[in-house]
């Protein structure tokens, strides 16, 4: 009996402590683990007033949400159209979002496209498609305008690019602001204007990078539709190109002593200069130096107090700027700057032509020819002379086009491998051409201020056909003036052929590329980039869709454009 009673009083002990245990367990705040990520972006559930609310007298609306949410950026994102005053309100208080102070004019109808601008509050998932149309009269205006924006020398898609309607009957235009219209493209570069009123407009497209609604030239990319519109039907595909060209005015900013040197510093590159010098015969020494904004001369003379300079300096626009100035040098203890040479890639072409630039951040007053050569194993092979290089009118800029002989140099063990894979014959597998290294030594050039280049080395290789391609194809058109050219994957021209239908471009390195062709419908020699005031719209550009794959030993015919 008294092992029974000890038993069941051992079981107690435990059920109780099992109880204490657990009701303590309970007590206690776990942290929440696990659990889906909330994916599902916030609805609206009511709006007031309604969308599409016609004779709408207020200067508030109210969205309520079916979570709560939270405002971002909405002044950049929330794109009302027409435009309004900047100064509305905005507040967010859990679900419900308010904006008030709008002001509305009569007769209009109002889109209000929040975009990305309402989130959810954890893990900040947009309202989709978020669209409040109202009107202040008793319709509401049904025409659209869409189409699409690119970039017109590389046939990318301009993404969040600013697109505007201007009133034909408002004084305002891009270079000021205020359109009537606004909307911005998706990442496909498309645009869609909805519930526009009937009447006659001008459209403009601009990377506005100042977020200003307003274009300026010198930094920022744009477009136009050629002619207004005149809006009595919806309008569809009205398609855009960007190009880049500042036609800012020109001005010649300062002309002046600066430390050793003096300077004629302008506002924008310059695309054409002329110098003259009416009170001497001797030679004056300048170069170009800041992406051509600044004329540089060099103390190079003893004219006394100061020389006459007669300057005309032209921009990209033809822009012109005439100018009599005085040169003049004095006495300074700031250094001199640093005398810089850079190499462009160069190439040794299929008949092992060599062809490559040197540039030079200052004149060059003397060359060592002897210190230019190419080397194999450290031997030097094939040297310069004079009749391989040619210099601009600068003195800064250095061509070289020099004749090598790869049948010159030691030849290598190493092979090609060829495409033909139905033969095994190692006679059948070309030996290797071996490569050269160009060594420019030090002191090869020495500048206007007598200082010395530094040294310079960069190795080629010998191409041979069965490891180059080709591209071949028709150029089907009735303009009689255009420019096929060849880009490198970063867009960069590699070749041009003027004026021919039948085109090839031959001993191509394996790479991608693509064909591009420049309509020159003014038959000038060039493409135009348009004029935005007169709403001559660039002259055409027409890709070859896609990328061009080129391997080696490869041939791709057939790469038609008709146009």
């Amino acid at each position: 009996m008294w092992l029974g009673r000890k038993s069941d009083s051992l079981t107690g002990i435990v059920i109780i402590s099992l109880l204490i245990f657990l009701l303590h367990s309970c007590a206690r705040k776990m942290p929440i683990t696990g659990g889906p990520k909330d994916e599902d972006p916030p609805k609206l559930v009511n709006s007031t007033p309604e969308n599409r609310t016609l004779n709408f007298k207020g200067d508030q609306i109210t969205l309520e949400f079916d979570e709560r949410v939270k405002i971002q950026k909405i002044k950049d994102q929330l794109i009302i159209t027409p435009r309004i005053n900047e100064d509305y309100e905005y507040k967010e208080n859990k679900a419900i979002i308010e904006l008030s102070n709008l002001e509305l004019q009569d007769s209009t109808t109002y889109t209000f496209n929040f975009r990305e601008s309402i989130q959810d509050l954890t893990e900040g998932n947009p309202a989709e498609n978020l669209v409040i149309i109202l009107s202040t009269t008793n319709y509401i205006d049904s025409l659209n305008i869409n189409g699409r924006i690119k970039y017109a020398l590389s046939n990318k898609p301009a993404e969040n690019t600013l697109v505007t309607l201007y009133d034909i009957n408002d004084t305002l235009d891009i270079f000021q602001g205020n359109p009537k219209y606004f909307t911005k493209t998706n990442e496909k570069g498309e645009y869609l204007f909805t519930n526009i009123k009937n009447g006659r407009y001008t459209i403009f497209a601009v990377q506005d990078e100042d977020k200003n609604l307003k274009l300026n030239t010198k930094k920022e990319s744009y477009g136009f539709v050629g002619d207004t519109i005149t809006l009595s039907e919806s309008k569809d595909s009205l398609h855009i190109d960007l190009v880049k060209r500042d036609i800012s005015s020109f001005k010649l900013l300062s002309a002046r002593t600066t430390g050793k040197y003096f300077e004629v510093r302008f506002n924008k590159s310059l695309f054409k200069l002329d110098l003259s010098y009416p009170q001497t015969d001797k030679t004056v020494i300048a170069n170009q130096v800041e992406d051509h904004k600044i004329v540089r001369f060099y103390n190079s003379f003893n004219e006394g107090d100061s020389l006459q300079l007669t300057l005309t300096a032209y921009d990209s626009v033809q822009q012109v700027i005439d100018s009599t100035l005085y040169l003049k040098f004095e006495e300074s203890k700031r250094k001199a700057e640093s005398f810089k040479a850079s190499l462009t890639e160069g190439k040794i072409s299929l008949n092992e032509m060599f062809t490559a630039t040197l540039k030079f951040s200052k004149p060059v007053s003397s060359i060592t020819l002897d210190s230019l050569f190419f080397q194999q194993d450290s031997i030097p092979v094939f040297q310069f002379d004079s009749t391989d290089i040619s210099w601009n009118n600068w003195k800064d800029e250095l061509t070289i086009k020099k004749q090598l002989n790869s049948s010159e140099l030691k030849t290598s063990d190493s092979t090609l491998q060829t495409r033909d894979t139905q033969t095994r014959d190692p006679r059948a597998i070309p030996t290797k051409k071996p490569g050269v290294k160009l060594y420019i030594g030090p002191g090869a050039f020495v500048s206007i201020e007598n200082d010395s280049s530094q040294v310079i080395t960069k190795d080629y290789q010998f191409m041979q056909a069965i490891e180059l391609g080709s591209i071949k194809g028709t150029i089907t058109t009735e303009e009689p003036s255009f420019i096929i050219q060849l880009l490198g994957s970063d867009r960069k021209v590699l070749e041009e052929i003027v004026n021919q239908k039948q085109y090839e471009f031959k001993d191509l390195e394996p790479a991608k590329y693509l064909i591009r062709v420049l309509v020159d419908k003014n038959q000038n020699g060039k493409w135009d980039k348009g004029d935005i005031h007169k709403l001559e719209v660039p002259e055409p550009v027409i890709f070859l869709e896609g990328d061009l794959v080129i391997r080696s030993n490869w041939e791709l015919d057939n790469q038609n454009i008709t146009f």
